[in-house]
């Protein structure tokens, strides 16, 4: 009976950690999709850099407003500091790389390329983790990579050495959550804390050399994503603290589909047929993945 009550836990935790992570993906294309009504004035790079600093700001300024007057002491206590610093650190690489990226790629290759990311954190769960990485678990990120080509449409430019940036990108949010797997035992607004005083501070001194005038809706626009980005950070932590990365490494593939889908009743930009096809195969290798991870959960003894 014992034995049972505990597999059943697990097996709820692991389906919370899933809904987890969709949500946060639904919360990221829903951000993304908001900086796309951002009105560009001057350097469109520059404008990207500003949203990342009010974007950390404002998670910054609500952590603050919210916590520090009755749990500040709480807030502050860790007992994994180095580490605390270390992971906002991949928070200041992804943004950066992929930002320098689109500088010397096209948007759809820099994509192409940050999409690797759940090949990559099943590569480091499995490596720095120590985490068993099923064998479908592997086969349907590979699969679905193929639908990622299918959406984005990459060309011969994706080869060259400026891809390297995405790639690193990439890495830098797959080290983010293995890092995050480690912080489990500590308590998620301190890990969030560190995390966008640590991104703030240096993107702040760096401040003059992107600083270009907002009005008064980029400005509104920049600081609902940094509230959005708090709750999209919170449920990604969660979601690592409850079941593994390499259960979760696969439904990342969900945020391109909420991102088409968003565009589409946002902007009215419908997706083309290699699109629709891409999402197709995300749609039917993440069935599959659920049919054979389902296999894998011993019911109930009777």
């Amino acid at each position: 009976m014992m034995k049972t009550t505990l597999q059943a836990l697990r097996n709820r935790i692991g389906r919370d950690g899933v809904l987890l992570i969709v949500l946060s993906t639904f919360i990221w294309a829903l951000m993304e999709s908001l900086a796309g009504l951002m009105v560009t004035q001057g350097n469109s790079h520059d404008l990207l850099f500003q949203t990342v600093w009010v974007r950390y700001g404002t998670h910054l300024v609500f952590m603050t407003l919210v916590f520090i007057p009755r749990q500040s002491q709480r807030l502050l206590q860790t007992t994994r500091f180095r580490l605390q610093l270390l992971r906002p650190l991949t928070m200041i690489g992804m943004p950066l790389c992929f930002i320098l990226g689109t500088g010397k790629l096209s948007a759809t290759n820099v994509f192409t390329v940050f999409w690797l990311i759940p090949i990559l954190t099943l590569g480091l769960a499995a490596i720095l983790l120590r985490e068993r990485v099923p064998g479908h678990y592997w086969m349907t990120v590979l699969v679905s990579f193929i639908g990622i080509l299918f959406i984005f449409h990459p060309n011969r430019q994706i080869l060259s050495g400026y891809a390297l940036l995405p790639l690193i990108s990439a890495l830098c949010f797959s080290l983010y959550l293995v890092m995050t797997r480690m912080l489990q035992e500590e308590w998620t607004p301190t890990s969030l804390f560190y995390s966008a005083l640590v991104v703030f501070v240096p993107w702040s001194f760096a401040l003059p050399s992107f600083w270009q005038p907002l009005g008064w809706l980029n400005l509104l626009i920049m600081a609902t994503i940094g509230l959005l980005g708090y709750v999209t950070l919170y449920c990604l932590d969660k979601a690592c603290e409850s079941t593994s990365i390499s259960k979760l490494a696969f439904f990342l593939y969900t945020q391109p589909i909420f991102q088409i889908a968003l565009h589409a009743l946002l902007f009215h930009s419908y997706p083309g047929a290699g699109a629709l096809l891409g999402c197709l195969v995300l749609l039917i290798t993440g069935t599959y993945f659920l049919i054979l991870d389902n296999r894998r959960i011993p019911g109930p003894s009777l």
